[in-house]
């Protein structure tokens, strides 16, 4: 079933990055933390989306490109192989989003681990939803990055000026950057169990599920993080901005634009509020104040049911309810523990 490793308490994000690790029996990384930025949006398909997602590629390789050992080989029938960082199959990712069909799925991922399937600290994701979907359905498209806390000490604000350039490029709708559990590429739901155990533990750690968030978040957003990105139409459903800034008063909080909204960022770095030590103010008041554009759809544990989650498991609608009401205020009041 795999081992998880994990210090008691983390005296620093460096060290919960290094110790709070899921192996399984073979010593596989399954699971891990770091930073991990998402951003979501819509027109995938078209050429002028499709140009940007070139440009979010270059750029993460720019940064990391020398961390990545694998990346996707474009599907052939229905396959999709991961091949060495460099080989000469992969295509110009440029060329290959202009000649691409509108009505296909752009999928891609590039990873650091040393295996396929391991969860890697430097990582590249991507998904975008078909013209017809969209049209049909109203699907978001994705991109999501993972990159390790000590790669963000050795370039201070480097994390954010991904998170928004991507957002920028993109026009995101929304989207959240902090730390996060790293899962499995190929098999995340072997992890989910040791991400929920933890989450339990440390609250501000994200956990992501970004191909089941982009059938739900059309018209919400995921919750509170240490940075969160909004269109100015979210913006606009909370009151605008100066209101925004005026329920945020901790002082703690920075805020900043992106082509299309709102940053809100809330202190020098990220924390990954461990429960015995409560949650800071400043992201109580973000939560309560994203409480309205909160999605009750959204499942962050999407997999399906898991014969190796630990205890007396669990009924994953009320886990995943948990998990979107951890930093509700009542409820840690309460001190409601997590459903069992």
């Amino acid at each position: 079933m795999g081992n998880g490793s994990t210090k008691n308490k983390p005296e620093s994000i460096r060290e919960a990055e290094a110790g709070i690790v899921y192996k399984d029996d073979e010593g596989r990384v399954l699971g891990r933390v770091g930073l991990s930025g998402t951003v979501y949006f819509y027109d995938g398909y078209t050429q002028e989306k499709r140009s940007a997602l070139a440009r979010c590629i270059a750029y993460y390789k720019e940064q990391c490109g020398e961390m990545l050992r694998w990346e996707i080989m474009p599907p052939s029938e229905r396959r999709i192989r991961l091949l060495p960082a460099g080989d000469a199959r992969l295509p110009d990712w440029g060329e290959y989003l202009a000649a691409l069909d509108p009505n296909v799925a752009f999928e891609y991922h590039a990873h650091s681990g040393d295996e396929q399937d391991e969860a890697a600290f430097y990582s590249l994701e991507i998904l975008t939803t078909p013209k017809w979907e969209q049209e049909l359905r109203n699907h978001l498209s994705y991109l999501k990055f993972t990159v390790p806390w000590s790669w963000v000490e050795e370039r201070p604000g480097e994390f954010e000026r991904l998170l928004e350039s991507f957002a920028d490029w993109l026009g995101a709708e929304h989207g959240y950057g902090g730390l996060g559990f790293i899962l499995s590429l190929g098999i995340p739901e072997r992890a989910a169990p040791w991400a929920y155990m933890l989450s339990r533990r440390f609250l501000c750690i994200d956990v992501s599920h970004p191909t089941g968030d982009t059938l739900n978040l059309q018209e919400h957003v995921k919750g509170a993080s240490w940075i969160v990105l909004l269109s100015e139409w979210f913006v606009e459903r909370l009151g605008g901005e100066a209101r925004v800034r005026e329920v945020l008063s901790d002082p703690h909080f920075r805020f900043r634009h992106y082509s299309r909204g709102l940053v809100i960022q809330v202190g020098e770095e990220p924390t990954p509020c461990p429960a015995e030590e409560g949650v800071p103010e400043a992201y109580l008041q973000l939560n309560e104040l994203l409480c309205p554009l909160r999605s009750e759809k959204v499942s962050v544990f999407g997999w399906e049911a898991n014969p190796n989650l630990p205890g007396e498991v669990f009924d994953l609608k009320e886990v995943n309810r948990w998990w979107r009401e951890r930093l509700d205020r009542e409820r840690l009041e309460a001190a409601e523990g997590p459903v069992r």
